[in-house]
C-alpha cells in the first residue's frame, strides 16, 4: 500500500526537485500546484492550497512569520492543531496525496500527529550552498548577506535534525542525484514504494539549474 507522502526540507535544498522526482513516478496526487518562475523554472511542485489556508495562517497565529523567514517559531510556540488533519485531506481528498512544503519542517510534529503514517522526505544540502542560493533569491528578504542568514539556518537544521531522529523520514541528497548516481532516486522510490522512472528523472536532473558557492544559477 502507498501512504501519504510529505517532502519538506531547508528552503532552497532542492525540495521542489524531489517533489518533482516523486511526481515522476505518478502515484501520489499533489493537488493544485504553483506553476514555476524565474527562481524555479522546472515548478514548485507545492500546493498553494496548502501553503495559504494552511501553512501560512498556522505561522502567523504562532506570532511568527508566515513566509517562514524571520522570525521563527521555537518549539515552544507551536500551538495545537486539532483540525489539521480534516483541513489537509478537505483540500487533497483522497490518499495517496504528496505534499510538498518547506516551511512544513517548523511545524513538522503537527503534522505528524495528524498523519502518523505518512512518509516523510527530508531533503539535505551542503549549508554553504543553501546560504549561496538564499542571498541570491529575490523572495528571500529578510536578511541582506550570508551571515544574517546564519541564525536562520541553525534554526532550520536543528528542525531537520528533529524531524530525521523522530519519523519514518528519508534523506534525499539532490546533489548525489545530480552527479549522475541514480541508485539515490531508486532508494527514494523504494522509501515510498513506487518506481520513478529512469529516462524521465535524468531529464529533470538538470546540472545547470542546481547552484553550488561557486556554481551560476539557482537552486
Amino acid at each position: 500500500m502507498i501512504e501519504d507522502c510529505i517532502v519538506t526540507g531547508i528552503p532552497r535544498s532542492g525540495t521542489s526537485l524531489t517533489a518533482g522526482l516523486i511526481r515522476l513516478a505518478g502515484d501520489h496526487h499533489f493537488g493544485n500546484t504553483i506553476p514555476g518562475n524565474k527562481n524555479n523554472p522546472k515548478g514548485f511542485n507545492e500546493s498553494s492550497e496548502i501553503r495559504n489556508s494552511i501553512v501560512k495562517p498556522y505561522l502567523r497565529a504562532c506570532n511568527v512569520d508566515p513566509n517562514g523567514q524571520w522570525p521563527l517559531p521555537g518549539r515552544g510556540d507551536l500551538r495545537p492543531y486539532p483540525s489539521l488533519k480534516e483541513e489537509v485531506m478537505d483540500i487533497m481528498g483522497e490518499s495517496p496525496w504528496a505534499i510538498k512544503e518547506p516551511k512544513i519542517l517548523l511545524m513538522w510534529e503537527r503534522w505528524s500527529q495528524a498523519f502518523p503514517g505518512a512518509k516523510w522526505v527530508a531533503t539535505e544540502r551542503d549549508p554553504d550552498e543553501v546560504l549561496d542560493s538564499v542571498v541570491r533569491t529575490g523572495f528571500m528578504k529578510a536578511f541582506k548577506n550570508k551571515h544574517g542568514w546564519g541564525s536562520w539556518l541553525a534554526i532550520h537544521q536543528d528542525r531537520l535534525d528533529s524531524l530525521i531522529a523522530n519519523t519514518d523520514c528519508f534523506v534525499f541528497k539532490p546533489s548525489v542525484a545530480l552527479s549522475g548516481d541514480m541508485s539515490h532516486v531508486y532508494d527514494l522510490g523504494s522509501h515510498l514504494g513506487v518506481k520513478i522512472p529512469h529516462k524521465a528523472s535524468q531529464e529533470l536532473l538538470e546540472p545547470s539549474l542546481w547552484t553550488s558557492p561557486k556554481g551560476n544559477k539557482n537552486k
